[in-house]
């Protein structure tokens, strides 16, 4: 069985048969206040572009002020500011019930060199927020695109996979990886032409599926006059070939048949008909919708 419950990105509309009990909230460095309606997925900062670190949440945590290039924030910087970070997550969520997940995003390459450094320094952070939060999960994002151009994220192609689950593993971390599929594909350059290379890195991740707590999905499509742009679009602009997109959804049915449940997040920002489009998408290849409780 493929089970998946989704946590509601956005402002978007689901099918009366997909139940949504948890919803996506911003937790970066310019957030200062973050307003739950229900349970949550604190989705913190992900260092694409600049910030202003004007969150007053920030005040007194310098290392994590400081700890920027073009005012790009570096992220897990050091052991000082990952427990920062700790105290950073409990000042913006004070108020509030727990977050259910903490989604949190990986450094750079540049000052951190390599997946152990990364997990040393990661440690603290855990360590300090499992003692505030002791049932949260906490899931890792991959990631790919960044206006940061002195080097690329350590968490982003396809063998940096295998090295933070052995890390992982070595050090017992709770940790989890929230699998972007759209984001490796891009990191691994691997084109909707490329079906080869597209079966080799989703047949080779179900060596290690039982790290991912969470799977973010999403399109490309055309957007003012560009096309191929990220998280607009369905699966049927992405791929535009049909056998492509049908070899897509067999291979992420094969690699999510294990009957664990995993959260979901649909990361569409052009409209709800492209949402509802990935939707049934996936419930053509028997995923699953379920409430967790």
């Amino acid at each position: 069985m493929k089970k998946f419950e989704m946590v509601k990105y956005g402002r978007w509309e689901y099918p009366t048969d997909v139940p949504i009990r948890i919803s996506e909230i911003a937790g970066h460095f310019d957030k200062s206040d973050i307003f739950p309606k229900q349970s949550y997925s604190l989705h913190t900062e992900y260092s694409f572009g600049s910030r202003e670190f004007n969150s007053r949440c920030l005040n007194g945590l310098d290392v994590i002020r400081n700890s920027n290039f073009c005012g790009i924030p570096q992220l897990w910087k050091n052991r000082e500011w990952a427990q920062e970070f700790a105290q950073f997550i409990t000042a913006i969520c004070a108020g509030h019930s727990a977050p259910e997940v903490i989604e949190v995003h990986p450094p750079f390459i540049d000052y951190t060199e390599n997946m152990h450094n990364f997990v040393e320094v990661y440690k603290e952070f855990e360590y300090s927020i499992l003692e505030k939060y002791p049932d949260v999960k906490i899931c890792i994002e991959n990631r790919c695109g960044s206006r940061y151009k002195t080097s690329p994220f350590l968490f982003s192609k396809y063998t940096s996979f295998f090295e933070l689950c052995e890390e992982i593993q070595r050090e017992h971390l709770r940790l989890k990886i929230a699998f972007d599929i759209p984001q490796l594909f891009t990191a691994e350059a691997i084109s909707d032409e490329q079906s080869n290379r597209m079966y080799n890195c989703l047949r080779g991740m179900k060596m290690i599926r039982e790290y991912f707590g969470s799977v973010h999905l999403w399109g490309k499509g055309s957007c003012n006059g560009r096309s191929n742009v990220a998280h607009h679009g369905n699966f049927d602009t992405w791929f535009r070939e049909p056998d492509i997109k049908n070899e897509f959804l067999t291979l992420i049915s094969e690699l999510f048949d294990d009957d664990v449940v995993r959260y979901m997040v649909l990361e569409v920002n052009s409209n709800n008909s492209d949402l509802i489009s990935i939707i049934n998408d996936l419930k053509s290849i028997d995923f699953s919708f379920v409430r967790v409780i």
